[in-house]
């Protein structure tokens, strides 16, 4: 064998062998990237089931946020629907006040029993002047006395115990707006 034989054996081998080693740093590398994909997927489900409550909870917020600003435009939009209700209402029972007439002096009537019957016996009625006239017979009956107030003074009625530790109020504005909080509560 001449050199040149002995030259390219050494090459074909050295080709051969430097393919068997491409082939295999090839296999290892895939390995290594399988076992790397594997490892990155087992730390993402890791973190996704880690975060998946507080994801959970964040949306929970979310939701809850939303239904709050709903509620409160819901109570904003029924605010403003009862004060126009409410203006009517007080319009409506100033007409029915300034008329002085039977619907009032009904009013005024069971309004006093009401309150009379809660402050007692020797109870002082504090009343407009201009209203005591339709009032004064259920005023003496029930052992209790007309304060009078100025005509100016709201409508309606204010009525205080004897010992004065019991006061009813009455009152026209009073009576409306607590009857629009028992509206807007219950």
């Amino acid at each position: 064998m001449g050199l040149t034989a002995i030259l390219e054996s050494i090459e074909r081998e050295t080709a051969a062998e430097a393919d068997r080693q491409l082939e295999a740093a090839r296999a290892e590398a895939a390995g290594l990237i399988a076992a790397a994909e594997s490892a990155a997927q087992r730390r993402l489900d890791a973190a996704v089931v880690g975060a998946e409550p507080l994801l959970r909870a964040e949306a929970a917020r979310i939701v809850n946020a939303a239904r709050l600003r709903q509620l409160r435009r819901r109570s904003a939009l029924a605010a403003a629907q009862s004060d126009g209700a409410w203006a009517r209402a007080r319009e409506q029972l100033a007409a029915i006040v300034a008329e002085d007439g039977p619907r009032w002096h009904a009013g005024l009537a069971a309004i006093a029993t009401e309150a009379l019957a809660m402050a007692g016996a020797d109870a002082i009625v504090a009343v407009r002047a201009a209203d005591a006239p339709p009032i004064e017979a259920l005023v003496a009956a029930a052992g209790a006395a007309i304060e009078p107030l100025p005509d100016d003074a709201p409508t309606g009625l204010l009525v205080r115990s004897a010992d004065r530790r019991l006061e009813v109020d009455a009152r026209r504005d009073v009576r409306l707006e607590r009857a629009r909080t028992a509206l807007v509560e219950g």
